[in-house]
């Protein structure tokens, strides 16, 4: 039976295994005073104590008989390629592709300061792109969502005099629904930006809301995109316009904040979301860009195209639109399990 100490178990002369605290695995322990250094430390990858206690054994007899060197195996050298190939499966895939990045850029550096022949992750796959699910709202989500705004706005109105104006909330999500713009768009919409529908011999012709780079800020995509004026956007324009709009300056904001002049903060808007999101009883994995995501996959769920949706959602490419396929496909499934279990019921 090995012998327990406080913080270790000894398995033999020289050898034993301990918990760390941090980590919560287990490691063994050589000591031999003829070496230099006169300990080594190896990994026994498990957590179980009965499985520390079997790999450590295995590995305590094999020292014994001279089988293992726990001191020249880890010495042993190995290129920096194969060291990749062995760490990457450990790892997710956002992980994967954050490290190989970063070595990636200091391998470089060191083949152009001429300390390395040849950068050692050109011989190594490189990760696949990491595409988090999106997760959206549904309609029903998105009611109960603003609802909750005017609930919490009538309810404290009365307690707080001085209340600041919490419905401008309400205006910016539904207009990000319904528009699918970026948070740094939205709060950057000026009425400039705002084109009205208009009739015309030719036909009617919805109006358009232009994301254009200004100031010195550039767009996500480093150029400028128009995204169609949709009925429930154009509703929501029309209320701002009657109800907050002070001038007919076009730089004017679109969105103001609680005091009802200043621009719109990201980070704020971000916070009463989440707050908001408690007050509704939301799905916490929800956020902010989940109005993004409502927008669209509804536009697919209507029968919009994947290009279109690219254009109206600015993506450079395709592969970012194609995320949203699977939210709708997960529905159709739903959809068609329940039709044939009520037929089968």
């Amino acid at each position: 039976m090995p012998r327990k100490t406080n913080d270790s178990i000894q398995l033999g002369p020289g050898c034993t295994i301990r918990k760390t605290a941090k980590r919560r695995s287990w490691l063994i322990r050589f000591t031999d005073p003829a070496k230099r250094p006169k300990r080594r430390e190896l990994t026994l990858r498990t957590e179980s104590h009965e499985e520390a206690i079997r790999r450590g054994r295995d590995l305590q007899q094999k020292w014994e008989l001279g089988a293992f060197d726990p001191w020249r195996e880890t010495a042993r050298a190995v290129p920096i390629s194969e060291a990749l190939r062995r760490y990457q499966p450990h790892l997710s895939l956002a992980t994967k592709g954050s490290y190989y990045r970063r070595l990636n850029l200091f391998s470089a550096w060191c083949v152009e300061a001429g300390l390395l022949e040849k950068n050692p992750c050109d011989q190594v796959e490189k990760p696949k792109r990491y595409q988090p699910s999106p997760k959206a709202l549904t309609e029903h989500d998105l009611d109960r969502l603003l609802v909750a705004v005017e609930h919490h706005f009538e309810t404290c109105k009365d307690i707080h005099h001085r209340m600041p104006n919490e419905l401008w909330v309400r205006d910016a999500f539904d207009l990000m629904a319904a528009t699918g713009l970026r948070p740094s768009e939205l709060r950057r919409l000026r009425w400039g930006d705002v084109d009205k529908p208009t009739e015309s011999p030719a036909g009617f012709l919805p109006g358009a809301i232009h994301v254009r780079s200004r100031g010195g800020t550039l767009t996500k995509s480093r150029r400028d995109r128009s995204v169609t004026l949709l009925p429930r956007a154009e509703r929501r324009l029309e209320h701002l316009k009657l109800e907050t709009r002070r001038s007919a300056d076009p730089m004017e904001f679109v969105l103001k904040g609680p005091d009802g002049h200043s621009q719109i903060s990201t980070g704020y808007l971000s916070r009463r979301f989440r707050f908001f999101r408690e007050q509704a009883r939301l799905d916490k994995h929800f956020s902010l860009y989940s109005l993004r995501h409502f927008f669209a996959t509804e536009y697919l769920r209507r029968g919009g195209s994947l290009e279109s949706l690219r254009q109206e959602m600015g993506h450079r490419e395709l592969e970012t639109t194609l995320k949203y396929i699977h939210i709708v496909d997960q529905e159709r499934r739903r959809a068609s399990y329940a039709l044939f279990a009520q037929k089968a019921a």
